[in-house]
């Protein structure tokens, strides 16, 4: 009888762990990556990377856009420090965020549409913009939000050439619910906002670029703490691994949401 009971308690076991297994196989996060960074030098792939996290890569606006309205996403990660954004783009971002999608996001996009309605959706206002690499440090070194999984250094740009791109940082207030994790040169001036917490920690707007964060004098990313991982690795790790953890929606974007003079091109950010 004895043996009966623990042979059915073995068959049960085994039955949980095949059905957990099976479950977790089922509820693999959907993650869109947008790259369109110098040589695509992937900070935010190495992120996800280092996180063992999967995702679908796209380098360009148009490839971004059908993958996008294509099916339901989990998490977006937006590295756009490069090619500049029709507005239609701009318009599914804030239609995602707005219906409970998760967004992290670095862009020059403030430099030149500024009023569009997703940067209040993402908590933020601008202030203005920065031709010079700047400095940004966290507000509070123990940030929860920026030491976990890694312990980031402050980002040291100030001392950097910026060989590639005309504009570099968008310092700003915040709105809503918006809170500043970090600001430029480590300000607290309520309109130096460098990253941006908002909507309930499902959005993090990064209002400078991650991708100055590449040493073109040496020939290496930046690497301020020494332990061997670039610091705009660490930040995007940071920041995703923290946007995993909040709830949120799997969202197709609509594209009943985009304006009628939404479609036009702009240029690029190069010097």
């Amino acid at each position: 009888m004895k043996r009966i009971t623990l042979r059915l308690i073995m068959v049960l076991l085994l039955i949980t762990l095949v059905l957990s297994i099976q479950s977790g196989c089922s509820k693999q996060t959907a993650v869109l990556v947008y790259d369109d960074s110098y040589s695509f030098m992937g900070f935010s792939q190495e992120a996800l990377d280092s996180l063992s996290i999967g995702y679908t890569l796209t380098t360009n606006y148009n490839d971004f856009r059908t993958a996008f309205t294509s099916g339901a996403w989990d998490m977006v990660v937006f590295d756009n420090p490069y090619w500049g954004l029709p507005g239609d783009i701009l318009d599914l971002l804030q239609d995602y965020a707005a219906r409970g999608g998760k967004l992290v996001m670095s862009t020059w996009m403030p430099a030149v549409n500024n009023t569009h309605g997703l940067w209040a959706q993402l908590g933020y206002s601008f202030s203005t913009a920065f031709a010079d690499l700047t400095d940004v440090d966290k507000l509070f070194e123990d940030e929860w939000l920026l030491n976990n999984p890694y312990a980031t250094p402050d980002l040291e740009f100030g001392s950097l050439s910026d060989m590639y791109y005309g504009v570099d940082g968008f310092p700003g207030s915040v709105v809503g619910d918006g809170r500043i994790i970090a600001s430029f040169d480590g300000s607290v001036a309520y309109n130096m906002g460098a990253v941006i917490w908002a909507n309930s920690g499902r959005t993090i707007l990064n209002a400078f670029l991650l991708a100055d964060g590449y040493d073109y004098d040496g020939g290496e990313p930046i690497d301020a703490d020494g332990d061997g991982m670039a610091d705009a690795t660490e930040w995007w790790a940071d920041e995703i691994s923290y946007l995993s953890t909040r709830p949120g929606s799997k969202i197709q974007p609509s594209a009943s949401s985009l304006s009628i003079s939404s479609f036009e091109e702009l240029g690029n950010n190069a010097k």
